[in-house]
């Protein structure tokens, strides 16, 4: 029973981190510009979450850390390359 929730915390870690990367990265795909105010704070907020909860819940703080990790590291020029198409043309 202990294995299944800190499996379950982990999994709700990689989806919490999972978001915020996914969508500042396929951003970045569609805009010249850079990032806005809300996209840069949109990038923080898994890291701030995985503080504040690494002492009571090191298991969703590990699944934030994963996510960031494999998302925002070798799948990263894959969402750059083939996010436009992921998000509809316009």
């Amino acid at each position: 029973m202990r294995a299944a929730g800190w499996l379950l915390q982990w999994v709700v870690g990689f989806v919490v981190g999972l978001m915020p990367v996914v969508l500042v990265t396929l951003s970045l795909a569609d805009t010249e510009e850079g990032l806005s105010g809300a996209w840069v704070m949109m990038a923080l907020v898994p890291g701030l979450t995985a503080l504040y909860a690494w002492e009571r819940y090191p298991y969703f703080a590990g699944g934030i850390a994963s996510a960031v990790g494999i998302v925002g590291g070798p799948l990263n020029p894959l969402l750059v390359a083939y996010g436009g198409w992921l998000g509809g043309s316009s």
